[in-house]
């Protein structure tokens, strides 16, 4: 098991809309690879109505594999619970090896009220200390990073603005938003009545980053003109075309640099199973998500990655 630290900063998007879902980008490869037939072994789903508390009382240290949750409610409630129980969490004392060398950092999104909503740039000082503590107490030289939502977006003003491209080495993303997000045409809407700078003088105050989001924003504008990716670091990108927060969902694509192609790993969720229907809020609790990304991560480690597994 990979030796982690969780972040919690400033970040991804809760203004949500609703939106059709867009056909399979036919330019996202599907790696055949990747793809198992239905009855071939997947991975472990806890009971869903496994609990924590019996633990908590006796002291006792959960099974990891005990919190896999696909329900929303019970994943968040566990994931809570969970927080600091679970062996290899935030545990500086970790120290890199050779098969295990960079210390993972999860990076999460934005929820309105709790967290995730001041400016990227505030979000991505935060990250720079945490990764910097990180480093200096394991000894680490660099990490790999997974972010959801915002968390796949302002960790690239990190990298950019704040050396962050000589601390990361693999730069993961679960429902990437790197190009915005228009709200399903909302935006538009509220322009041609006249509202949206009312409504963005009322708001903002209150969530920075989300309006840095949108898809017109100075910030991305300011991200996305000269280049969008950083030398030495790896990206692996992953969307579903049902997503109804990154609208249009190919707007969560990072484009290479013409000099290394094959540094960005982009991959739509509906190419390794047409079924499945993992929007915006479930595609971290998707098993094809989590199969893809590890993998990744770690690729010598054992992976499976079929529809079955989703309809489960």
């Amino acid at each position: 098991m990979r030796f982690a630290k969780v972040i919690f900063t400033s970040v991804a998007l809760a203004l949500i809309a609703i939106t059709h879902a867009a056909p399979v980008d036919p330019t996202v490869p599907i790696d055949e690879s990747l793809i198992d037939p239905p009855n071939s072994e997947s991975y472990y789903l806890a009971d869903p109505e496994f609990a924590l508390e019996a633990d908590e009382e006796n002291g006792i240290l959960p099974d990891v594999n005990a919190i896999v949750q696909h329900n929303y409610d019970k994943a968040v409630k566990n994931g809570v619970k969970a927080m600091g129980l679970i062996p290899g969490i935030n545990d500086y004392s970790c120290k890199p090896s050779k098969d295990k060398p960079f210390p993972l950092v999860l990076v999460h999104g934005t929820a309105i009220i709790l967290f995730g909503m001041d400016k990227m740039e505030n979000s991505a000082q935060e990250l720079k200390v945490e990764i910097d503590n990180i480093l200096e107490k394991t000894g680490a030289k660099k990490v790999d990073i997974v972010g959801y939502s915002q968390g796949t977006l302002m960790p690239r003003y990190y990298q950019r603005y704040l050396g962050g491209s000589q601390k990361i080495n693999k730069y993961a993303g679960i429902a990437s938003i790197q190009s915005g997000t228009t709200l399903s045409g909302l935006r538009t809407l509220f322009e041609r009545l006249n509202f949206f700078e009312k409504i963005k003088e009322v708001l903002s105050p209150i969530c920075a980053a989300c309006f840095e989001m949108e898809h017109k924003s100075d910030w991305l504008q300011m991200m996305n003109n000269d280049r969008n990716t950083e030398v030495g670091v790896n990206y692996f990108l992953v969307m579903t075309t049902h997503d109804e927060v990154v609208t249009p969902y190919t707007n969560g694509i990072l484009n290479a640099t013409a000099s290394d192609p094959g540094q960005v790993q982009m991959r739509t969720l509906q190419n390794f199973c047409s079924v499945d229907m993992s929007e915006h809020i479930l595609m971290p609790y998707d098993p094809i998500v989590f199969h893809l990304v590890n993998s990744f991560l770690d690729p010598q480690a054992t992976q499976s990655v079929n529809c079955w597994s989703a309809l489960k």
